[in-house]
């Protein structure tokens, strides 16, 4: 199902094939790792949130906000635009 919109995410800015995404999907919400997703779509919110903290638990606070992504007929998701945010801006504690 095609992405609906990206709600957070974060990726390396030296190797943006190293990320972690929420993302709108469908009815729901789902966290791409590494472009692709990472276990089952999450029906709330929340849990989509809790999700992608636990995604990025370990990962060095200097990862940058995700800006813009696409999608290849296989499914897998890149990383096209970096913001200039990084992950140490926001709590992503769990």
């Amino acid at each position: 199902m095609a992405i609906q919109g990206i709600i957070q995410g974060f990726a390396d800015p030296e190797n943006t094939k190293q990320h972690a995404i929420l993302i709108g999907r469908g009815s729901g919400y789902s966290v791409v790792v590494n472009g692709r997703q990472s276990g089952e779509q999450e029906s709330s919110l929340d849990d989509g949130v809790y999700a992608l903290a636990v995604a990025c638990r370990g990962k060095p606070n200097s990862w940058r906000e995700v800006k813009a992504v696409s999608t290849d007929s296989m499914g897998n998701t890149e990383v096209t635009e970096l913001g200039a945010g990084v992950m140490g801006d926001y709590d992503m504690r769990v």
